[in-house]
């Protein structure tokens, strides 16, 4: 084990709706990040258990983080769909002092209201006022104000409620000095995809193990879906169908084989590539994909021709890597493809 022990230390951990990655990394006062270790757990999404497994893999994501390193001061934790919800929520109230200036309890009573509408089980983590009204009039600050009516319109990010709580005991429990902050996978790698591309605000299609998500919008494709009707279609064991999903990233499927599992990859990309779905992108500078859905190339090509075919697009498409980033990190250490990703994008976010 040879690191920088005087860096920031930041545990990044993602959770995903097959898998709990964490990597420790040292932060540099440039900025510049040393990737020490990347701990990997699975957790099969289709048993019953599936709840059970996934919070025994995040106790154990902790657990081995700390034996690893002690000395963690930030941790950054991003969750997959459908683990965390971004709504737009808010209300009217007719105020009972109209001549009084509008008051922090008022603001704060209409957003806990309109909480009531967060899925069952969630928990708010914050929350972003996106526009304010007093009396039919827009205000950039409603605080000050006097009038009737008050309206608030904002953004809430909310996450399970079991999770959250589970994974505040752990961070008190091993890392009780870190600051925790909590992000959803779509905002992490918005952020990481502009980066890159600041010119213009590129898209990101996240291709998850059983969802995959483009913009707000949840789409029913994901890598253990594949892998479970390439073991049907081959009457094979799901192991056998993972390990020929491996192969044809590193171009070493057999030619038979490989024209059967591109043929599966294509019909399964149907619903994905709707002009309804594309149709939201087709005037953004980059497309960018991550997820395991990243390393492969039909994926990509598909996507960019079919841009092209019904919208006459030459927008570029292509993979959101930790490689992308590599003059950012001092080490890359395990990371790699687009299933790290979101790992990438949680280290290069400490302040």
């Amino acid at each position: 084990m040879c690191y920088n022990i005087f860096m920031n230390k930041i545990l990044a951990v993602d959770i995903g709706t097959a898998s709990v990655s964490v990597a420790v990394a040292g932060i540099e006062s440039g900025g510049r990040a040393d990737v020490n270790k990347v701990f990997r757990y699975h957790y099969d999404a289709s048993l019953p258990n599936k709840s059970k497994l996934l919070l025994n893999a995040i106790s154990k994501a902790f657990n081995d983080a700390h034996k690893f390193e002690k000395n963690i001061s930030a941790v950054r934790v991003g969750f997959s769909y459908p683990f965390f919800a971004e709504q737009r929520l808010g209300g009217e109230e007719k105020r009972k002092n109209p001549h009084a200036e509008v008051s922090a309890d008022e603001v704060n009573n209409i957003l806990l209201s309109a909480m009531a509408g967060l899925p069952k089980n969630f928990e708010a983590v914050s929350c972003d006022i996106l526009s304010s009204t007093i009396d039919g009039y827009e205000v950039s600050d409603p605080y000050g104000y006097k009038g009737e009516t008050l309206k608030i319109d904002a953004k809430i990010f909310s996450v399970n409620r079991h999770l959250k709580t589970r994974i505040e005991e752990l961070k008190d429990e091993f890392f009780p000095v870190s600051v925790l902050r909590f992000a959803s996978d779509r905002e992490t790698l918005g952020k990481l995809a502009s980066m890159h591309y600041p010119q213009k605000t590129p898209a990101v299609l996240d291709i998850g193990a059983e969802v995959s998500f483009l913009e707000s919008q949840a789409l029913p494709f994901g890598i253990r879906a594949l892998e479970r009707k390439m073991a049907s279609s081959f009457k094979v064991g799901f192991s056998d169908a993972e390990s020929m999903l491996r192969r044809l990233a590193r171009g070493t499927l057999d030619y038979t084989r490989e024209r059967a599992v591109n043929k599966i990859i294509n019909e399964s990309l149907s619903e994905l590539l709707e002009p309804a779905v594309l149709g939201s992108v087709k005037n953004r500078g980059e497309l960018f994909v991550s997820g395991a859905g990243a390393d492969f190339d039909i994926l990509k090509n598909a996507i960019k021709e079919n841009l092209k075919n019904l919208y006459n697009s030459n927008m570029n498409v292509q993979a959101l890597t930790p490689h992308t980033f590599k003059e950012k990190f001092i080490n890359l250490g395990a990371l790699s493809g687009g299933k790290d990703a979101v790992l990438t994008a949680l280290i290069l976010s400490y302040e």
